[in-house]
């Protein structure tokens, strides 16, 4: 790409920034800022964000971005670098569906809380005892022949359909999977908005005792399209999906830029959306529900000097201003969406040892 490309390319995303910034409304001078931050947090985060980008730039090593990260150039697309990172953990591993699923009870439609407890004390303890009963047994025998086929995409739509999409018992429904069919997703844009490029898309699975993190960096916007078809390609070889607020932000965008390139997403998997999960069992125990703060909080994960999601845009756009003199920019935005990764693996693991210990 040449050098008046890339100044090209650099005004139009600076000037979507700012339309973005603008549509979002200016900070105010009345001591509160977005969000109701301080206009002094504001600040600190700006100089912060200064030095970080500053230290990025300063670690640069090797003759060029690809060295750095020890990746390699993508045999398919120009411009896509391909990043691998093996991560050796003693994980778990999702266990088989919970033999207790058929004592929910309230899976049957008319069936409460309040209910349940009097059918159990009636002697009607599972669901396919359940079956009997002249006034539920119908309803029980459709919900059973659905338990017995295991289908899990019929499963999380009842389950989420009866007690909602935080509810643990949906996520044991993992176990029915093979753990290296589930593909865990994160992706980093240049801005929440519809038609913002895609620049990054992280991608993990879990083999063995191990945690293997694909990444996809668009060494420029014009390989955005090849980006979206290995994640494309991805999601439809896999089984079932994991992500992190990912049913609200990553899964969509990704089919919308699929749309845009005019290959659509194909596949529908199974999602396992960790944020509704995450909330149910730690709302109230820890400052937020960030995924950052949910690693350091809860599993004791904690991060080296981290470019914040906030970052991402800015830092991407200083990159394509000077892509061989700034390319550890490129760099800080890899390495925090692996650590994203890692988390967000760890995470899953913790959230289902949640669900084992369910009492339905």
């Amino acid at each position: 790409m040449s050098r008046d490309r890339h100044d090209e390319i650099a005004s139009l995303l600076r000037q979507r920034l700012d339309e973005l910034r603008n549509r979002d409304g200016p900070v105010h001078d009345q001591g509160r800022g977005q969000g109701g931050r301080d206009v002094s947090d504001l600040a600190d985060a700006t100089l912060d964000a200064g030095r970080i980008r500053k230290q990025w730039i300063a670690s640069q090593t090797g003759s060029s971005l690809t060295e750095m990260l020890d990746g390699r150039e993508s045999d398919r697309f120009a411009g896509l670098i391909e990043v691998f990172t093996t991560v050796d953990e003693v994980l778990d591993g999702p266990q088989p569906l919970p033999p207790r699923l058929d004592r929910a009870l309230w899976l049957v439609p008319g069936v409460r809380e309040a209910t349940m407890r009097r059918l159990v004390k009636s002697g009607f303890t599972d669901i396919a005892g359940l079956a009997s009963h002249p006034r539920f047994g119908a309803r029980a025998k459709k919900v059973k022949r659905l338990l017995d086929r295991s289908n899990p995409a019929r499963l999380t739509d009842l389950i989420g359909s009866r007690a909602g999409r935080g509810n643990l018992l949906n996520l044991s429904l993992a176990g029915l999977f093979e753990a290296s069919k589930i593909l865990f997703l994160d992706i980093e844009t240049m801005g929440l908005f519809g038609g913002s490029p895609i620049i990054q898309a992280g991608l993990a699975w879990i083999k063995g005792s191990r945690i293997v993190v694909r990444q996809l960096v668009a060494r420029t916007p014009d390989a955005e399209a090849g980006l979206v078809r290995e994640a494309c390609d991805a999601i439809e070889s896999c089984h079932a999906l994991v992500t992190f607020n990912g049913r609200s932000f990553d899964f969509p965008y990704i089919c919308q830029r699929a749309a845009y390139y005019g290959a659509p997403l194909s596949a529908d998997p199974v999602h396992f959306d960790l944020l509704p999960y995450s909330r149910r069992v730690w709302r109230g125990q820890t400052t937020n529900c960030r995924l950052s703060t949910l690693a350091r909080e809860v599993l004791g994960m904690k991060r080296d000097e981290d470019v914040d999601g906030s970052m991402v845009p800015g830092f991407y756009r200083d990159y394509l201003e000077d892509p061989d003199g700034r390319y550890g920019l490129l760099a800080g935005i890899v390495s925090h969406n692996r650590d994203d990764m890692i988390e967000m693996v760890r995470l899953y693991e913790r959230l289902l040892m949640e669900a084992r210990r369910l009492d339905v």
